[in-house]
């Protein structure tokens, strides 16, 4: 069958954007999976079963969003969208596993994730911001529990 030149263009595409899924790539399909943020391009279903899977329309309480999603969009660090929430899924499982991480594990959460229409610095200004209000919740629980 012969393509004409926008159905080659699609075809390509989608060839290449297949190719990028299955090689992990661009990290757009991110979920939290039993508090770990993984790859869901690449995850065993059946290691899915009994599992708590959070995607990212989970972490907000009604109209009350997650301070990850907060302090991302503050930031300047959305533009498009598209690799969005898999970048908020991916700072939501760092930081509620304790919000006191070092710079360089922030980096390395964020080298999994590709972004194509924005500067990686406004993405890493948001993570260091949605850090200091998780590590400022994280304090006022420690009062409360404690107190």
């Amino acid at each position: 069958m012969k393509r004409g030149p926008a159905a080659q263009l699609i075809w390509k595409w989608a060839a290449a954007h297949q190719l990028q899924k299955w090689d992990e790539a661009c990290g757009t399909c991110v979920v939290v999976v039993n508090g770990r943020a993984v790859k869901s391009c690449n995850f065993p279903i059946r290691r899915a079963q009994g599992a708590e899977i959070l995607t990212v329309e989970g972490i907000s309480r009604g109209m009350e969003v997650h301070p990850v999603q907060t302090a991302i969009a503050e930031s300047g660090a959305v533009q498009c969208g598209f690799c969005t929430p898999s970048i908020v899924m991916e700072l939501y499982a760092l930081l509620e596993a304790g919000p006191h991480v070092s710079e360089r594990e922030m980096v390395n959460a964020l080298n999994k994730h590709l972004c194509r229409c924005n500067g990686y610095e406004p993405i890493l200004n948001g993570a260091r911001n949605a850090q200091q209000v998780m590590a400022e919740v994280d304090s006022r629980q420690l009062t409360v529990d404690s107190g």
